[in-house]
């Protein structure tokens, strides 16, 4: 799970923000929609948070970092050199916020405001097909070359797979200048 930890409210420069925000950070007097719209860029987000469900936006209290509010991550786009969330904000009942949202951070404290976290609520199954749990990406090691095999043996030998899919995905038609 991806945590991202917000200063308290602060102004910024809409003509100088690449999402023309005119403030950022935590303040119990917005709303989580609003949390969500001012706070979900411009992060420094590596290859990680591409596998990530869910992330927990925190902010320091004086009892500790506490979670603020919870998304779920639908997609993540480029922002300048940076990048930004595109997500639902999650309320009361989901799984998730309930488990989370105004309690203290599951992270201890880092000095960057990007953390990650492995998450039951995370885990899902192997997509080949063998339903075993995975944290991170989509197999389990060595299970991408299983699933594959699998799919060509329905078809038949490897020849009469390849005649299947070039009969059902032919080689586009290249246009001549």
């Amino acid at each position: 799970m991806l945590q991202l930890t917000i200063r308290p409210i602060h102004p910024r420069n809409p003509e100088e923000d690449d999402l023309g925000r005119p403030w950022g950070g935590y303040s119990a007097e917005k709303s989580h929609d609003e949390l969500y719209r001012h706070n979900r860029g411009c992060w420094v987000l590596g290859a990680r948070a591409d596998q990530e469900k869910y992330a927990l936006f925190s902010s320091d209290d004086p009892s500790g970092r506490i979670v603020r509010f919870a998304i779920a991550i639908e997609d993540i786009e480029s922002v300048g050199n940076r990048r930004a969330l595109i997500g639902t904000v999650l309320h009361q009942g989901h799984p998730v916020y309930d488990k989370y949202v105004d309690k203290p951070s599951p992270v201890s404290k880092a000095r960057n405001p990007v953390t990650y976290f492995d998450a039951p609520e995370d885990r899902r199954h192997c997509v080949c097909g063998c339903g075993t749990p995975v944290t991170r990406g989509y197999f389990v090691p060595g299970h991408d070359q299983r699933a594959i095999h699998d799919r060509v043996a329905r078809v038949g030998s490897v020849v009469e797979f390849l005649n299947w899919f070039d009969t059902h995905y032919p080689e586009p038609a290249t246009t001549q200048a």
